[in-house]
């Protein structure tokens, strides 16, 4: 007996399935829709994901750098009040950074500034106006001090930049200039280079007291400040052993 005739539906190749399909490489997703394999609407989709993927890598990479490349101190001889700093940093990442300098005089502390925002490849110069004079029991030698004459130490003046996140390179973060020389009297106390009727106001304040007053108005070390500390000052009367220093920009 014959079999009957079924006729079959002719069959049709059907294109593969793409394979890694999120391949984040751009000419695979346009091929994908070129090939309409891959809708606009997926490939908008793609693309966006491997455009923040790759800005984030960018981000992440950012380098992180800044340096202390200059510190001038001027002049080589003054007194205490009238110290003037040039300090100038530079940013050698690729980010903008904010961050502190700071300027020490041998071990101690003068002043800082904040450095905000600087751009990336830019310098910026800080000029400072320091004063050891309230540092004067610190940078010149213990007592019993020199009386007869004005004393004269070299302190060595430096900056450093702080730090900035991310920062591997932190060896031109700190810069020395050298050293500079700081001349004062001890009888001059408002530090003006001069001896005269303000410093003797300045002791009459404290006549009398054997507590309460500058210890180092106590020229003889006796505990108190009496007729003989007016004497040193009176025998010195008038002397100017320093002029203010000019402070202009050299």
């Amino acid at each position: 007996m014959n079999k009957p005739f079924i006729m079959q539906a002719p069959r049709v190749n059907r294109p593969p399935a793409p394979k890694n399909l999120y391949r984040t490489n751009p000419k695979h997703i346009c091929g994908l829709v070129l090939q309409r394999q891959c809708s606009p609407v997926l490939f908008l989709l793609l693309l966006s994901i491997l455009l923040v993927a790759r800005l984030g890598s960018s981000v992440g990479s950012e380098a992180h750098d800044v340096a202390v490349t200059n510190v001038t101190a001027w002049p080589n001889l003054t007194l205490p009040s009238y110290v003037r700093v040039n300090v100038t940093v530079e940013n050698q990442g690729t980010g903008y950074e904010t961050f502190n300098v700071t300027v020490h005089a041998d071990n101690l502390t003068v002043t800082s500034a904040t450095v905000t925002d600087l751009a990336p490849g830019s310098n910026k110069t800080l000029k400072f106006r320091c004063d050891l004079f309230p540092f004067r029991a610190e940078i010149f030698p213990s007592p019993p001090w020199q009386l007869d004459k004005p004393m004269v130490v070299n302190v060595t003046i430096w900056a450093e930049a702080s730090m900035v996140a991310g920062e591997v390179d932190t060896a031109d973060n700190v810069y020395f200039n050298g050293t500079i020389s700081i001349i004062w009297w001890v009888y001059d106390l408002n530090g003006d280079g001069r001896i005269n009727i303000l410093d003797i106001f300045i002791l009459a304040g404290a006549f009398g007291q054997d507590h309460g007053f500058h210890p180092l108005w106590d020229f003889n070390r006796d505990g108190k400040v009496d007729i003989r500390e007016i004497a040193y000052v009176a025998k010195f009367f008038r002397r100017v052993y320093c002029e203010p220093s000019n402070l202009d920009d050299p």
